[in-house]
């Protein structure tokens, strides 16, 4: 949603699977990243909330909750977004 009097709102729905040591499977319906711009382009962020379903390490079926927030932090350099991520599961195997 573009607004010429404030920020501006881009959702981005998504789809994939996950492949790895710990755990493989993929990700359920209604994931998506939100980015919030600035009317002046001085701020940018991001909150992508998604589940992923699937098997962890030890076998046991698991769903995996992922909130990741952000924000666009031009002061580091390589860097285009500093995020801090949330996980939660039910897999004991992967409370940690």
């Amino acid at each position: 949603m573009q607004n010429g009097s404030g920020d501006s709102v881009v959702m981005i729905s998504f789809t994939g699977h996950a492949t790895g040591k710990y755990f493989q499977e993929i990700v359920l319906g209604g994931a998506t990243d939100t980015q919030i711009i600035g009317q002046h382009g001085d701020k940018h962020s991001l909150s992508a909330r998604y589940m992923l379903r699937g098997t962890d390490y030890t076998g046991q079926d698991c769903e995996l909750y992922i909130e990741n927030n952000g924000e666009i932090h031009e002061q580091l350099e390589g860097v285009l977004f500093r995020t801090s991520p949330r996980i939660i599961t039910n897999s004991k195997a992967l409370s940690f």
